[in-house]
């Protein structure tokens, strides 16, 4: 009792290792309010980007997607995919080093490559070489586009040391040999599924029947593995969807839908990418709400209802605010603002300040933001218009150009945020005893 005592007194940014799990809870003994701490390692240089390297907010590191650069010289590393895979995760184990933490706590990844048929093969042996054993859960796909020349890059979700990181085993389902990734992890509190495909995983082949099979086996697939932690799709707190061709929307929402209650519904980012491994047209990636951890679902007073789209504006687990991806759309009248990237980026934010503000959340409180933009040439009017909302300690961030957005937005923009949090390098929480 004392040494938690001790623990519990000390500023929660500075952490300890046996800090519980954000889902502990002890009525009437104390209570512990989150910290947002952006993550800095030293000898980087600060960016013009208008983005953090990582943010810590309690037991969980949220890192920018990291390219293979060396960050001290300034310059991508030579040698092709297989050496900025490498720089790229080397560059993580600094952010986590600097954070307190190691990459054995990294519990899930979003692997995004130039050329997916290329270079899956050489950055899957580079990346396998950081976690021989346990290593994360993943999705890896191809994007339209990256930032500057590089080959990959990774973004990364990771639990600090006494957070109870944990790899997800299904009964039934073999691990993936072959594959550096894990089916399942859990973390924090949280459960992250790898990305599935429409796949018997024990025979490794695709379901028939297109989009709309693909998504139900998929679906199937992701709600063994999060049972399997306790856990299950109507816990989920967030998907994202990856498609091979926006034509195949509808199909798989149809299909999509048929998973959750009315009302029930995760938040949701759904893009189409350059190309998936394999043959699938489909692949899902889940986070999920673990045992003992409040799931709820977030309305926006005042906009009008997602007929037709199978997603909750935003859902909350613990004190983290999850929004969907948002749009430059005018909520009110249902169309997007006119004045191109820039004023669709500001509408966007705007959209997700107010999916936080729902939940009791501030925008300024965001962790981590993903930016899909139609064209990675619209990159610095879109840096210009998001730099304004975050003037100061911005969230964890990656963007890259999808190969294409639903309607004819030029951005979609998706945040998590703290609902209540204590900000600032050093901030302390007040604890009661």
């Amino acid at each position: 009792m004392a040494s938690l005592a001790a623990c519990v007194l000390l500023t929660l940014a500075a952490g300890c290792a046996g800090a519980p799990p954000r889902s502990f809870a002890a009525p009437g003994w104390f209570a512990m309010a989150p910290t947002r701490e952006v993550v800095r390692v030293r000898g980087w240089p600060s960016g013009p980007m208008p983005l953090s390297f990582a943010i810590k907010a309690g037991g969980t590191v949220y890192a920018s997607g990291l390219a293979g650069f060396d960050m001290r010289a300034k310059r991508l590393v030579p040698g092709g995919v297989a050496a900025e895979t490498a720089q790229a995760l080397r560059n993580l184990e600094e952010v986590m080093t600097a954070a307190g933490g190691s990459l054995h706590g990294v519990a899930g990844c979003s692997v995004l490559l130039r050329n997916m048929s290329r270079d899956f093969q050489a950055m899957n042996r580079a990346y396998a070489a950081f976690w021989p054993e346990e290593p994360p859960s993943r999705v890896a796909v191809q994007v339209g586009a990256l930032q500057g020349e590089a080959s990959v890059e990774i973004q990364c979700t990771a639990a600090m040391p006494g957070y109870g990181r944990s790899v997800v085993h299904v009964p039934g389902i073999p691990e993936l040999k072959g594959f550096p990734l894990s089916l399942g992890v859990q973390a924090d509190g949280m459960v992250y599924a790898s990305g599935m495909q429409g796949m018997d995983i024990p025979t490794k082949r695709l379901v028939d029947g297109g989009a709309a099979a693909e998504t139900k086996k998929t679906l199937e697939n992701i709600d063994a593995i999060l049972k399997a932690a306790g856990s299950g799709l109507d816990r989920s707190v967030s998907c994202e969807v990856s498609l091979r061709s926006m034509g195949d929307f509808g199909a798989m929402n149809a299909a999509y839908s048929a998973f959750w209650q009315q009302g029930g519904y995760p938040s949701r980012v759904a893009v189409q990418v350059a190309d998936l491994a394999g043959k699938a047209a489909v692949e899902i990636r889940c986070l999920a709400a673990g045992q003992g951890l409040r799931r709820e679902v977030v309305s926006v007073p005042g906009w009008p209802g997602l007929h037709g789209f199978p997603l909750s504006m935003g859902t909350v687990a613990g004190e983290v605010v999850y929004a969907s991806g948002m749009q430059g759309m005018d909520m009110q009248a249902g169309k997007l603002v006119p004045g191109g990237v820039a004023e669709e980026t500001r509408q966007a934010l705007e959209n997700a300040r107010a999916v936080f503000a729902a939940a009791g959340a501030r925008l300024e409180d965001a962790l981590l933001c993903e930016v899909s933009l139609r064209d990675i040439k619209d990159v610095q009017a879109m840096n210009e218009a998001y730099a304004r909302f975050w003037p100061k300690d911005p969230p964890a961030r990656f963007c890259v150009q999808a190969a294409g957005l639903a309607g004819r937005a030029a951005v979609e923009v998706r945040c998590l945020g703290l609902r209540a949090s204590v900000s600032g390098p050093g901030a302390a929480a007040e604890v009661l005893i």
